[in-house]
């Protein structure tokens, strides 16, 4: 038979074995022989069994798809770069909460897309890159339409088969309406603290449970105390007058605990810091739980010195107009405006 032209033969090709029937890949390489007809008449070459590695690959490309399910699906910001800070994949939450298209980043530089980029963002990235974790942090950055975002980041390295970082994973939470709650609450607690410094009124919560009470920074100066004084039931007791000390026991045994009852007290309290004698009213009202166990104490104290200096001067004042007028040598009578007395002498009285 007159040989015609020869092929070239490489390529991969499934067979099953005959003796187990198992299903196997094989790689072909040679020369295929040609007759003058163009049909094959014969075959030099080698027959590699190249299984095990197809059965490698398909269990890559299966992890592969596993890992970008996940990333794809994860409940946070989650992103894969490489070591040029190209995105490799990103969930659906890190798209949404960047604020850009999906197609907008995949093979692109978080870098181009139009953020400002905090430097201390970068110094993060290039530490994770040396192999370093950087563990949950909060940081601020402007999206690309401008507004502000609040994140909650950790950065880690991920590594290759050969044992060098491949690139870095960013774990991005969104925190930005928390933040804005944090920052309400600041400026609330902030206009609390102002509007308790301009009338005089501190506050507290006392858990009776444990017998501590926190309070706020005016009720520390109304008591001339610090955050470093026992805030105990024995320590408030410290601080009350010798002279007012049965009178509150007794008032908070049976009127507060023993009615569990709003209550209106004024008392004295020695201060802690100068010994200052001050009078101060406490208000307040007892929490209990679902199941009516008394928990909290919380309520309000007041200082009234002023107040009461002024009444007692008030009171000192009219005794002495009363004993003026009562001893006057002459006939005098003070009367309120529907000419009722208010006050006469004895000569008056006498006449």
């Amino acid at each position: 038979m007159v040989l015609g032209k020869s092929k070239m033969l490489d390529g991969e090709t499934r067979f099953i074995r005959r003796t187990d029937k198992a299903l196997r890949w094989a790689r072909v390489r040679g020369r295929l022989a040609l007759d003058e007809q163009g049909r094959p008449h014969k075959l030099r070459g080698t027959i590699e069994d190249i299984s095990d590695r197809k059965l490698a690959e398909a269990e890559v490309r299966e992890s592969a798809g596993l890992l970008q399910l996940f990333i794809q699906d994860a409940p946070t910001g989650l992103a894969m770069f490489d070591r040029e800070m190209r995105y490799i994949s990103a969930s659906r939450r890190w798209i949404e909460d960047q604020g850009v298209k999906e197609w907008d980043i995949v093979g692109h530089s978080h870098y181009e897309l139009g953020y400002t980029v905090p430097e201390r963002w970068k110094e993060q990235h290039r530490r994770a890159m040396e192999g370093e974790t950087i563990s949950f942090n909060e940081d601020c950055y402007q999206r690309e339409d401008g507004s502000e975002r609040w994140v909650r980041r950790m950065v880690r390295p991920w590594w290759t088969g050969h044992g060098t970082v491949g690139g870095i994973v960013v774990l991005a939470e969104d925190i930005t309406a928390r933040k804005a709650v944090e920052h309400a609450l600041r400026e609330s607690e902030e206009s609390l603290d102002e509007a308790q410094r301009i009338a005089g009124v501190g506050s507290y919560v006392l858990d009776l449970a444990s017998g501590v009470w926190t309070s706020s920074e005016m009720l520390d100066e109304i008591l001339g105390i610090d955050g470093s004084y026992s805030h105990t039931v024995e320590g408030w007791k410290a601080l009350i007058h010798p002279d007012d000390t049965a009178m509150m026991a007794s008032h908070m045994v049976n009127e507060v605990l023993g009615k569990t009852m709003q209550f209106s007290k004024e008392y004295r309290i020695v201060r802690a810091n100068d010994g200052a004698v001050r009078w101060v009213q406490g208000l307040g009202k007892l929490e209990a739980d679902a199941q009516g166990k008394l928990t909290l104490l919380r309520g309000t104290i007041q200082d009234i010195t002023t107040r009461k200096q002024a009444e007692a001067s008030l009171r000192q004042s009219r005794e002495l107009l009363q004993l003026f007028i009562e001893h006057a040598p002459a006939a005098i009578a003070m009367f309120d405006r529907e000419m009722r007395y208010l006050a006469a002498s004895r000569r008056w009285l006498e006449s």
